[in-house]
Formats: C-alpha cells, structure tokens, sequence
C-alpha cells in the first residue's frame, strides 16, 4: 500500500511505532497516563487537526476521526449533555490500538466510569475481524481482535479455545501435562448413548486410583435458598447408577457440555464429587484440593453465574457501545473493514496483578474475584477457562489470551501467583508469595468467618508439602502462619483505616488467636521487606520465640491446614515494650502516648493546632486490627508497643515496626500477664519518643 494514504499526522499511530515506553515488554502506567485528569501526554492528537486532514484526503485520518465520532455516538445515548470531545490519545493498550476519551463529569456520571470528581473516561479500541494484507505495513497496528459475544459457545469460540489449548500442550512445558494424572476420589464420568451429543448420560464413578484426564469446575454455591445438587448419604448409590441431566442446575450442565465438546471423559464438582453430610469424607477430601485443582487438566470457571442455577453459557446482553461498529478502508490498495467499540473493564495496578508486573489484567466482571472459596480455584489449576458475560479468558502458567483483544500477547497469566515457578525462587520469594496470597485472599468475602482457614487450605498445603519443604526439613503451619518464620509473619496489619475497619466479633477469636491474621476479617498485608523506590530494606528482628504453640492433639481438619485446633500453651515471645495510654481524638483519631512522654507547652491537646503538633511529635501509625470502640479500649487504659522489627535503608531513617497489645484476663494463666494484639505500629520518624535502647527485654504472653 502506498503511504499516502498516510499523513505525517496518523502514520505514527497507525503504523504500529513501538517507541518507548510501549516497546518494552511491560508497561509502567506512569508512563502510559501522565496526566489522569487531561490529554496532554505523548500521542495526544487534536480532533479538530483529524478533522481537517481527513478532509484533506488523508484515508488514515479519516478513519481515526470516523471511529471517535461513531463511539461518540454511543457515549451522547447514556450522557445526552456531554460535550463533544477535543483530544484524543491513542494508546498500543494489550497489542490494541486503543483511543482514549476523557470528558468532563456530570451529574448522571456512574461511578464505575468516574476518574475523578471532575472527569471519567472511556477506552475504544480499532480492530479488525481479518488481517489486511501484510504489504499494507503502515497499517499494522490495527492488529485482529474478535466481537463481543451473544452466542455463549458458538462454533469460532470453540475453535479458539481449542487453538489456545493446542498452543499450551505443544508449546509451554511449564504447564505440565495433564492428560494422565490420579483422578479424583470421585468424578463425574459423561458417556454419549449411541455417540449422538443429544444423548448424553451422566454418573458419579469411584476412580479407585485410576489415571486419565479430566477437568473441575469453579462456581459460586450461592445464598442457602440457591445451593446445588449435592451428594449426600442417602443419594450417593442413586448417583452411581446415573444422574438425571434436567436434575442437574444449569452452571453444572452447561460444564458437561463444555468438558464434552472439548473431548474429556470426566468432570469434577465439589458438591458431587464430595459427600456433603459426611465430615470424615469432607476432611479426607478437602485435604486433596490442592491435587484435585493442580491436576486438572482445565479448570472451567462460572465467572459469571451467581449461582448454581444461573448457568454461565447464556447470551449476554450488548450495550450499543459494547457491539462493533463498521468503518469501511476502500481504495486500490487497500480494501477492508476497522472496527471500534468499548474496551472491556480493565483492573489496574497492585491490585489486578498478583504476582510480577502484570499492569492490565483481563475483564474483571467475575463474580467469582471476590468469593474467597474461589481463590485457591484460581491460582492452584495450571489452565483457567473463564466464562465472563462476553467473552471467555484463558489463563495458564504462560500466557493469557482472551477474545476482545488480539495479537501476540505470552506473558505469565494474570491475577494468578505462579505457583509452579516457586520451586525456582528463594525462600524469600516463596515467602513473599506467601504474603501476595494472604494479602489477595483476604479481600475476599466469606459467608461463614469459620471458613477463614478452610477456605486457604488447598494454597496453605501447598506451600507447606511442597515449595517450604524444599527449604526446610520441617515447617509447621501454625493458625495460618509458619514456624520457621514467626517473627516476619506477625507483622501483618490490617488494611482499611478509619471506619472501613470491621467491628470486633467475639466470635472471631473462636476461629484464630488475635495474633494470626486470620482473626480479622479485614485485608491484611504485611510491610514490604525491599523493592520498593529506597531500594531493599535492611531488616533486623529484635524479637524471640520463647514459645511456638503447637498442636494439642492428633484432632487434624484437613490434614492441618484447613482449621484451627487447640494448642498446647500461648504464643510467647521476648524483647522490648513500651508501655503507652489510649487518648482518643475526634479529629485526628486515637493517639498512643508513651510513658513519660511530655508534650511542649505549645501543644494544647484541647485544640486541633495542638493536637496535630502533638500528633507530628509522636509520628506513629497505628493500623488497629478492629474498630477501636468495638473492641472495648477505655480513655487512659494502658496498652503495650512491642518491637518486632526495626527496618533501615541507606542514610534514610530507621523504622520500628511493633505490636499493639491489650492486657486480658485469662484464668488458664493466672500468674502471668496475658495480652491480645489489637494492631500493628509503624514509627518511620527521627524522634526520641519511640527509642528502645536502654529497656530491659520483658515477655509477651499472646491469645
């Protein structure tokens, strides 16, 4: 194709010019959004300049320009007031020429599209359903991509994800194969009578320790009124005669359906494949998520059914601005269409990427990214196929490919902790993994708090049986914590600050001690060991182990991993306290005033001058595991700062990290003082206030 067709103006985008920073292999998003709240950034082009070229003659002009103003189209049917837009920036977003819009907010703006309180945004990527001819080079960023779907498993979605699943077996030895591996206990086994699709026959079968392939099935139970088929007692010899396919709920249907076009024999499902009303069977089982979800050969997940009954193969509903709209490229050289349409939702930054510099991660509309029970379904399976609304997402130890987007795009899949690669990492990357794992875990949403630990177990076992063993002759999990880290894993601190932090339920401590994070049931995260822009961190552990709790009696859930059991006798630790008094405040929060602490003069806690000169002096940041009131903690009571850590970079300012305890009362242990933790401090500043030299080293008795 002749470059004429091209002007000095939109060559550089459509051309496909990789230049710094889009040529690099991962994307910082700094780089790609300097300015949120504007157009200004490199590639920005005014709409009134593609305007002009276009009527020039310029056919790449006209068709960047066509493509704003056909989405704009769009936009103007949800937000009829909205003012035409100026700029545009175009963006090579997942190997996608992508236009991005920013206009200036409304009232009747949705805050799931706000970028902030003045502006919201929107991504149109330019594709097209076949390539044009490779000598029409200066085209070339216009790159394949498919539709949005209505149809749920339409002939060409089955060849792709047929083509994706070739692609993992032929080419990436780092999945494993998984068409011979142990079969589950129990799986689903789905026969064809007479070989006809329309006849297909379905029975729960004991492998005995049979090999074969099969694939497991990721789905949210649903609220007690919408719970799925079960095995139970009672049906379990029903079942291993044949289940009834219209007894079955629809998400479990529709998995049969998708394990038999892909040519797999059987299917595993946790409420069928698990005798529900059996505690011994529960426990025998749950002990085997890790190889059951490691196993299979795909883990096929219901992302977007809220329950059993919902089904995940259905139509989905297109927005006008989902669907592609045409624009036609005709001349002598060049003939075919370009399309645009809404880019899917995308999560950025820390938390759409688990694990490495994964800054774009899938369409993140999943029902199933905030059920805790499905997070070791997500990360233990080595292939992931998610069944979103319009489209569907494969996710292995490679790569992620899903169908809105095209081109090449092989990189360690996303929103997943490559478990697989750990066998390869230090063991302060395998603890870090660890920490990833809590951190992302926690966030989800449990309908029952005492499923806390069961709900990890799978990940929690694979840690300990397999990438810590590694490292260590013996490691023992000890309420969601390990005892060859102790000290590293007891600075974990809640999240949320202010009044997002949960009130204190006395039913929490029936499930974890107040030291496990697993007491909380907030987000938790620990402070980050190095990485970070002051480089690595130099840590130094100021406290011991006097005592590890271990368990009481052989009573093992889940083979240990999957609840809390008794112990022996409370977590004790030595090293420094500071004793200091709650002083709650209004406007800038509770305070923790040291022992012997003397404000200046000038600091007149009465007022908010005062208080914020009193709050700078003390420079403490306190995250407490619950609400403050909730749990209890009185004016003037006297808590303990206990030093855990102290952490230093370079000429930059030591920090202590230190845990906040309450004095209990606790009858099993009458001659000792016995605490529970209540937060986590951190003291990052050059102040006297906070100095541990010189105390004496006293014990910390914790429940």
């Amino acid at each position: 194709m002749g470059s004429a067709l091209l002007c000095e103006i939109c060559r550089p985008t459509l051309s496909g010019d990789r230049s710094p920073p889009f040529g690099r292999e991962y994307i910082d998003v700094n780089d790609v959004f300097p300015s949120m709240a504007g157009q200004d950034g490199p590639g920005a082009l005014d709409a009134s300049v593609l305007r002009q070229s276009a009527k020039e003659g310029c056919i790449g002009c006209q068709v960047l320009i066509d493509g704003a103003d056909k989405y704009f189209a769009t936009v103007r049917t949800r937000f009829p007031n909205i003012k035409p837009f100026k700029a545009l920036r175009f963006l090579p977003l997942s190997d996608l020429l992508t236009a991005r819009f920013v206009f200036p907010a409304d009232e009747g703006v949705p805050d799931d599209v706000l970028l902030d309180d003045a502006s919201f945004e929107y991504y149109v990527p330019f594709y097209n359903e076949q390539a044009f001819s490779e000598a029409t080079v200066d085209w070339k960023a216009l790159t394949w991509a498919g539709h949005l779907q209505t149809e749920a498993l339409s002939p060409s979605r089955l060849a792709i994800i047929r083509a994706w699943r070739n692609l993992c077996r032929e080419k990436h030895e780092k999945c494993g194969d998984t068409t011979n591996v142990p079969l589950p206990t129990r799986v689903l086994e789905i026969t064809r009578e007479d070989g006809r699709a329309e006849n297909v026959m379905i029975r729960l079968v004991e492998t005995n320790g049979a090999h074969g392939e099969y694939f497991a099935l990721s789905h949210r139970w649903g609220d007690p009124s919408c719970q799925p088929l079960r095995t139970l007692k009672g049906n379990i010899d029903q079942f291993k005669e044949g289940i009834a396919v219209e007894s079955l709920p629809r998400s479990f249907r529709d998995a049969i359906t998708v394990t038999d076009e892909l040519g797999v024999r059987f299917l595993w499902i946790d409420s069928l494949c698990i005798v529900q009303d059996d505690k011994d069977d529960w426990a025998v089982e749950g002990a085997r998520m890790t190889e059951v979800y490691s196993n299979a050969s795909i883990t096929i997940a219901a992302a977007n059914a809220d329950n059993s009954t919902a089904g995940f193969l259905r139509a989905g509903d297109l927005e006008p601005s989902d669907e592609g709209h045409a624009l036609e490229v005709k001349t002598n050289d060049v003939e075919g269409l370009v399309y645009v349409r809404r880019r899917q939702h995308r999560k950025r930054g820390l938390d759409g990427a688990m694990f490495g510099n994964a800054s774009w991660s899938p369409e993140l509309d999943s029902v199933l990214q905030s059920r805790a029970w499905c997070f070791q379904e997500q990360i233990l399976p080595p292939r992931l196929l998610e069944f979103l609304q319009h489209e569907v997402v494969w996710t292995c130890c490679a790569m992620t490919k899903c169908e809105c987007r095209g081109g090449p795009f092989e990189r360690p899949g996303y929103d997943r902790i490559q478990l697989r690669q750990l066998h390869q990492q230090t063991i302060e990357q395998v603890k870090d993994a660890w920490y990833q794992c809590v951190t992302y875990y926690s966030s989800r949403n449990l309908t029952y708090f005492s499923d806390r630990f069961p709900a990890v177990s799978g990940v929690a076992r694979f840690f300990g049986e397999n990438v810590l063993a590694e490292h260590f002759e013996r490691v023992d999990y000890i309420a969601g914590l390990w005892s060859d880290s102790i000290i590293d894993d007891l600075q974990w601190m809640a999240m949320a600050r202010g009044p997002d932090v949960q009130k204190f339920d006395h039913s929490q401590s029936e499930v974890a001690p107040s030291w496990s994070w697993a007491s909380v049931p907030d987000k938790v995260g620990w402070n980050p060991r190095g990485g970070g822009c002051l480089g690595d961190y130099d840590v130094n552990n100021e406290a011991q182990v006097v005592n590890l709790p271990m368990v009481k009696d052989n009573i093992k859930h889940f083979e240990g991993y999957g609840a809390l059991v008794e112990f022996d006798a409370p977590l004790a630790l030595a090293g420094f306290q500071m004793p200091v008094k709650f002083i709650p405040s209004e406007k800038l929060g509770p305070l923790l005033i040291p022992e012997g602490f003397e404000p200046a003069e000038s600091m007149d806690p009465s007022s908010q001058d005062g208080q914020q000169e009193l709050c700078k002096a003390l420079d403490l940041d306190v995250r407490p595991d619950h609400n403050w009131a909730s749990m209890g903690i009185k004016e003037g009571e006297e808590l303990v700062l206990f030093l855990m850590a102290t952490k230093s970079t370079g000429a930059w300012i030591p920090s202590h990290c230190m845990l906040v305890a309450q004095k209990i009362e606790d009858a099993s242990l009458a001659d000792c003082q016995v605490y529970r933790r209540i937060g986590f401090a951190i003291c990052s500043a050059n102040t006297e206030v906070y100095d541990f030299a010189g105390r004496r080293q006293d014990l910390l008795i914790l429940r």
